[in-house]
């Protein structure tokens, strides 16, 4: 396997905020700046709190008992009896406190890596990565759902050839990209940038991550698989149009983002209910029975409709893209921009997200989704389609 094949591999498999065994919500760290050091550390407080709730909670009844001391002679011994279990949780909630607190991992910048210790209860152990151990810079995002709200992480870490010594180098809770940073920070180490969007990976090196694609088609490093006699895909529609005075082409996006198959697989799940209309008959169980496939069903149907009666295309001017979804938010799709100059796209790729592909244009200034729900075969065109009228444009 080549090192590419195995950046890919690893960065792939990348998944949550777990370095070294402490779960990050915000960090930040220079890799260039010799003896920064960080201390990682389990919150030991958690445990202690948690531990005595519960043991507030167990010892109540022991509380009530010594209320009835002086009126029953075995009152004392209940009492003390009661006690114990509390007194067991707070003995053990101590000892996961201690064990947290005293194994921390520390991380330092050296010379020429970094250096891991592992601090333990009766001993410490250290570990040098040095950086040519190190494969990528990792651009990530993470998204921690909660029942009514989530949290996106941005996330940029410095991959190692064993996942478990991935360093973290920036975490930050935002929707902000941090793709200036990472390309900082890859330029900086001399390793390729990768990123991780959808289901895909893309790798770029770390003297190109600032080239934009028009720089890329001027040097020859980047050349359209757009020929002019292939045939649209059916998911789109081209069509001319006028800016400014100007010819433009717009395409237009057809297939609905939501499976024909959601709607009937709804109706047919959120008829269970009326199971219960049939093994116990009355009016209360009839009403829920109707009503749950009817709600169901008619959000699933509106939604469709919505999507379907919402139009949203792509127009490529002589100078820029714009992308219109007036409905994206809805369906999870986070809008950056809606505009992207020609002169600012570094990065033009075809991607997996979930079970549909998309096109994305990626730029310091911001990123454009575009056509979410097409197949990979017209998401492929479409990208080398858009690439031809940049580099058709840069030649005009």
């Amino acid at each position: 396997m080549t090192n590419a094949m195995l950046d890919t591999d690893i960065a792939q498999k990348r998944s949550g905020l777990t370095y070294f065994g402490v779960w990050l919500h915000r960090f930040d760290l220079d890799p260039t700046n010799v003896d920064e050091d960080h201390t990682l550390r389990r919150n030991p407080w958690a445990p202690l709190i948690g531990g005595l709730f519960m043991a507030l909670f167990m010892g109540f009844p022991a509380v009530m008992m010594v209320s009835d001391i002086n009126r029953e002679e075995n009152g004392f011994d209940q009492a003390s009896f009661l006690v114990i279990p509390p007194l067991i949780i707070m003995g053990i909630a101590t000892l996961i406190s201690l064990w947290h607190w005293y194994n921390q991992t520390g991380l330092k910048v050296v010379h020429d890596g970094f250096l891991i210790t592992r601090y333990g209860l009766f001993n410490t152990r250290d570990q040098h990565l040095p950086r040519d151990d190190f494969t990528g810079v990792l651009m990530r995002q993470y998204e921690v759902k909660r029942k009514n709200s989530s949290t996106l992480y941005q996330v940029i870490e410095l991959l190692h050839r064993d996942p478990e010594l991935t360093v973290p180098l920036l975490i930050r809770s935002s929707r902000k990209s941090v793709r200036q940073e990472w390309e900082d920070l890859a330029t900086k180490l001399g390793l390729p940038a990768l990123q991780r969007s959808g289901r895909d990976i893309s790798v770029r090196q770390a003297g190109d991550v600032d080239k934009t694609i028009k720089q890329k088609v001027a040097d020859g490093e980047l050349v359209s698989g757009y020929h002019e006699h292939s045939a649209v895909p059916s998911a789109l529609r081209v069509e001319s149009t006028e800016i400014d005075g100007a010819r433009a082409l717009r395409i237009h996006v057809l297939p609905p983002r939501m499976s024909r198959w959601v709607l009937p697989a709804t109706a047919l799940l959120s008829s269970t209910p009326l199971i219960a209309v049939f093994d116990n008959p009355s009016m209360d169980n009839a009403w829920v029975g109707i009503a749950v496939p009817i709600v169901f069903t008619g959000v699933i149907f509106l939604v469709q409709r919505t999507d379907k009666n919402t139009p949203r295309h792509l127009t490529i001017a002589h100078d820029r893209l714009t992308y219109h979804d007036p409905i994206a938010r809805n369906h999870g799709i986070q809008i950056e921009r809606e505009v992207l100059p020609f002169d600012v796209i570094e990065e033009l790729r075809a991607e997996q997200k979930t079970v549909t592909h998309r096109v994305m244009a990626a730029s310091d200034q911001g990123s454009m989704s575009i056509a979410d729900g097409i197949d990979e075969a017209t998401a492929t065109w479409l990208k080398d389609f858009i690439l031809a009228a940049i580099t058709k444009a840069d030649k005009q």
